[in-house]
Order: C-alpha cells, then sequence, then structure tokens
C-alpha cells in the first residue's frame, strides 16, 4: 500500500520531468526558430553565370516577380521512363537537352538583364542564392548585377 509521503514523492518526481521536458521542448522551439531565420538569408550562395540570356517574363498570380533563363552552352542528357497503361515499365529514352539556368531578376536589373536580352550577345549573370526561397518568387537564384563578356 502506498503512503501519503510516497505519493508526494512520485508527484515531485512527475512534476520535475514535466519541468525538464517543457524546458527541452523551449530549447528545440528556440533552435528551430534560429536555424529558420539563418536559412532564410539571400547569401548561401554568390556567384555568376555566363551565356545568353533567352526568356525573361514577370510571372506570378498572388505575387508578381522576374523571371528568366540563361543559355549556358552544351547539353546534358535527359532520360525519360515510359510506362505502359498497366502502370509497368515499358522502356526509357534518352535525349540531349541544353543547359539552361532558370532564375529571378532583382527589380533594380530588369533592364539591364532586358537589355542583355534583346543584345542576344554573352553576358555574365551575377546571383545570389537563398537556402529557402521566400514565397515571392520561384527560382533561389536572384540576378543582381549584369555585366558584359568582352
Amino acid at each position: 500500500m502506498i503512503n501519503q509521503q510516497q505519493r508526494i514523492h512520485a508527484s515531485t518526481l512527475a512534476m520535475n520531468a514535466l519541468n525538464i521536458e517543457r524546458k527541452n521542448m523551449k530549447t528545440v522551439i528556440i533552435a528551430v526558430i534560429g536555424a529558420t531565420l539563418c536559412a532564410c538569408q539571400p547569401h548561401y550562395s554568390d556567384g555568376s553565370w555566363v551565356g545568353v540570356v533567352t526568356k525573361l517574363s514577370r510571372k506570378g498570380v498572388i505575387f508578381k516577380s522576374w523571371e528568366g533563363e540563361l543559355l549556358v552552352g552544351g547539353t546534358r542528357p535527359k532520360t525519360t521512363t515510359h510506362y505502359d497503361s498497366e502502370g509497368k515499365y515499358a522502356g526509357s529514352t534518352t535525349s540531349m537537352v541544353p543547359n539552361v539556368m532558370a532564375f529571378n531578376v532583382d527589380e533594380s536589373m530588369v533592364q539591364k538583364v532586358k537589355a542583355a536580352q534583346e543584345s542576344g550577345e554573352p553576358v555574365e549573370l551575377v546571383y545570389r542564392q537563398w537556402f529557402i526561397s521566400p514565397l515571392t518568387i520561384d527560382h533561389d537564384h536572384v540576378i543582381i548585377d549584369v555585366k558584359p563578356i568582352k
């Protein structure tokens, strides 16, 4: 039979365990929020691509953004898998597709990217890459400068 002192001891142990769980949960929540805030910065990666701008358009249903494509030259294989009407594997085909880089354009660079597209000449597009893209853009690479190739 459990006496009054044992009940008090058991309830104290349970309350201490609950406090430890609350502290751990707070730590986990703070860590997740901190990691998310750090990951939502536009400086995950910086770099540049060289090629010909082949597409530039303003897209979006709710959030409009400038998006484009850069033909960087060369080709790469693309394999397509085929299935029959019953969903069984029916083979695959491999074709060569051009190397195209998709990107978003910072509002301040839209005119420079348009000029590069209209010229048809190769340019260097300088970008910043997001680790986690904001909802307002489709691609994690955002063009921040356009440089002519000499």
